[in-house]
């Protein structure tokens, strides 16, 4: 039951630092055009579009408490990678709208020893 517990707190807190992270993004220009986007096993955190630079943003957020164990972009596994692209690929064929827009992956790492996320533009490529 402990075990539980935990995953119920990480999930809980790892869906508040989607929030943070959304209203971050929506300071720097963004809208919010999905979050929580799923597709068979793959998610993804944040779907952005920035109107001025006519670019759609596929944003992971990923939390460490500190840096005792590594950084937290170092989280995002090559399988997780693919399974976001999966994601994506999926989100624009059923927003076929969004099909001009220039795209790229980026990752927001959060740690409790840093104010705002560290934005890592173009994190991984499509393919």
């Amino acid at each position: 039951m402990q075990r539980t517990l935990r995953g119920l707190k990480n999930k809980l807190f790892g869906h508040a630092k989607e929030q943070d992270a959304a209203k971050w993004l929506q300071q720097r220009g963004f809208e919010i055009v999905a979050q929580n986007y799923r597709f068979n096993k793959a998610e993804i955190d944040l779907i952005g579009l920035h109107n001025t630079e006519q670019r759609l943003v596929f944003f992971e957020v990923k939390y460490r408490q500190n840096a005792d164990y590594g950084h937290p972009a170092e989280q995002l596994s090559a399988a997780q990678q693919a399974r976001i692209r999966l994601a994506a690929q999926h989100f624009l064929l059923t927003h076929p709208h969004y099909a001009d827009y220039s795209m790229q992956f980026d990752l927001l790492a959060y740690s409790d020893d840093i104010l705002e996320p560290q934005h890592i533009e173009n994190a991984f490529g499509f393919f």
